[in-house]
């Protein structure tokens, strides 16, 4: 059994938590995580992906123009303006810490988190990720 600790808190039991909503048809996990855990998500095969957002305060074209101009390489998985300000998600080859620090300084009020997401499927008692070997 895989015995990592991400802070106080043991991945085990996380990951066993995680394990039962696959039983109930969830076939996508995407988690917060602290830069102390990346290596832990993207070794399990997580795949990460960066969450960023900025206030109302910053125009939703300064942010458009942002992701066209400096962030066309990457992905666009989501974005969306509402009456908080703007957000978006992009696809990274790897938690690039870099990239969060620069988007965070570019954008005033830029908050930035690494998610990390996996898609599972349950076959019988175990819980078989897709994109990595971790079973039990």
């Amino acid at each position: 059994m895989l015995r990592y600790t991400v802070g106080d808190f043991p991945v085990v039991r996380s990951l066993l938590f995680w394990s039962q909503y696959a039983h109930f048809g969830f076939t996508r996990f995407l988690l917060g995580a602290q830069e102390s855990s990346y290596d832990f998500y993207t070794s399990n095969g997580y795949v990460p992906e960066l969450y960023f957002t900025v206030e109302i305060s910053v125009e939703p074209e300064r942010f458009e123009a942002y992701l066209i101009q400096e962030l066309h390489h990457y992905p666009l998985i989501w974005k969306q303006h509402d009456q908080y300000g703007s957000h978006a998600i992009i696809k990274t080859p790897f938690p690039d810490l870099e990239l969060l620090h620069r988007v965070e300084r570019t954008l005033p009020t830029c908050k930035a988190q690494y998610l990390f997401f996996k898609d599972v499927s349950v076959k019988g008692e175990t819980m078989e990720a897709s994109q990595s070997s971790i079973a039990w």
